[in-house]
């Protein structure tokens, strides 16, 4: 059954209405890889910033205490 050539009388079937709900979790489980990529990438980029800072700020402190 095409889900996007559906007759009046086929709208309300339990065929069509699995069909669909099948085409959403297909979509909803592309959507929350995604989002994990995304959040990942995110924590990792966070992380770098993070390590960033901590060496500037250990940068700084051995060169105040080397003066």
């Amino acid at each position: 059954m095409d889900i996007t050539n559906i007759s009046d009388e086929d709208l309300f079937s339990d065929e069509y209405l699995k069909k669909l709900m099948e085409k959403y979790k297909e979509k909803q489980e592309r959507y929350n890889q995604i989002f994990n990529e995304c959040a990942v990438r995110n924590q990792k980029i966070l992380l770098n910033i993070h390590i960033e800072q901590i060496r500037r700020w250990s940068n700084a402190r051995m060169d105040i205490s080397n003066d």
